[in-house]
């Protein structure tokens, strides 16, 4: 379904409608934004001129985005007091990396897509 909305942003931004506020591909039409935050959908766009088809910019999205995910973690060492002194600075880079790893490995859509074959 997200694909399929970044495909028809990508084909109103074509014509020169920057934000679309109906998407008459969803049941009988559904405000397009809406529920949820466009960023992503302009960033499918974006990627989406990168790759073959929207099919690969969907997965190269949520590599990236997983990835994210999971490297913001070694910004949480700052907040839990672990970047006074050496040991402790490597500790909180074993704690961030640990905790990105278990992000990346454990995130559900990732499962899911790997699941059904397409990642």
């Amino acid at each position: 379904g997200h694909l399929v909305k970044a495909v028809y942003l990508q084909e109103q931004i074509a014509q020169g409608v920057v934000y679309p506020d109906l998407f008459p591909g969803w049941y009988n039409g559904i405000q397009m934004l809406r529920y949820h935050a466009p960023l992503p959908y302009y960033l499918l766009v974006g990627l989406s001129q990168l790759t073959p088809n929207i099919w690969w910019a969907g997965n190269l999205f949520l590599a990236l985005s997983s990835l994210a995910g999971g490297l913001s973690f070694l910004f949480y060492r700052r907040w839990l007091g672990l970047m006074e002194h050496q040991m402790a600075h490597h500790l909180g880079n074993v704690i961030g990396l640990r905790a990105a790893a278990l992000w990346r490995q454990n995130a559900d859509h990732l499962l899911n897509e790997v699941r059904i074959g397409r990642g």
